[in-house]
């Protein structure tokens, strides 16, 4: 808010509208929320998900209605939700 050195809700939103893309590095809960964003506003948008938080998102179900708990369903699940319109992208991993 106003007095808390954070920008408050109509600030975030004129940040949001006014973007040319959006991101999210290591989004935690607010990875669905980015792509769902991103989608609907025609944004281009990269995303890395991280953890699945899936005590916050008791709902979110796989194909065959199991919860999804594990980074690779998370994934699976982002991809099945927006099938023709999130294309995936995979980064080469150094091994140091």
């Amino acid at each position: 808010g106003p007095h808390s050195g954070q920008p408050g809700a109509a600030e975030v939103w004129r940040t949001l509208v006014h973007c040319s893309a959006v991101v999210g590095m290591h989004p935690d809960g607010a990875t669905e929320a980015i792509v769902d964003f991103a989608l609907a506003s025609g944004k281009p948008f990269a995303v890395v998900p991280c953890c699945v938080y899936s005590a916050y998102f008791p709902t979110r179900r796989d194909n065959r209605g199991k919860r999804v708990t594990s980074y690779t369903a998370f994934v699976k699940c982002l991809r099945r939700q927006h099938t023709d319109r999130l294309p995936r992208v995979s980064l080469a991993r150094s091994h140091r």
